[in-house]
């Protein structure tokens, strides 16, 4: 079955955030995987007052920040012995996430 957004989107702040509350965030970036079910990608977001600050590419976040999240997807599926993997492909930066972003939206 074809998903309506059949990506993952994912944002970091600093910034106290709740549940059940929208956010205003401007997309960074992707991470380019790929899992059982093949492709998939995790666009990388930041909440507007980040954006505003100057994160506005992926060249912005820390490397520990960018292998963080590359560590956690390369290996949250590993301990599950059911058959499931993930593979990091690539970061892509915010220009061709945007661009995916709107080959999927509705």
């Amino acid at each position: 079955a074809k998903t309506l957004f059949p990506y993952t989107t994912l944002f970091r702040s600093d910034s106290k955030i709740s549940n059940n509350n929208y956010y205003d965030v401007y997309i960074i970036g992707c991470l380019v995987m790929e899992d059982e079910k093949g492709l998939d990608e995790k666009i990388l977001c930041v909440l507007e007052e980040d954006y505003l600050k100057g994160i506005v590419d992926l060249d912005n976040l820390s490397d520990e920040i960018k292998n963080s999240i590359n560590s956690f997807f390369s290996n949250y599926k590993k301990d599950n012995n059911n058959g499931k993997w993930s593979n990091v492909i690539e970061f892509i930066n915010a220009k061709e996430s945007i661009e995916l972003f709107k080959k999927y939206k509705i």
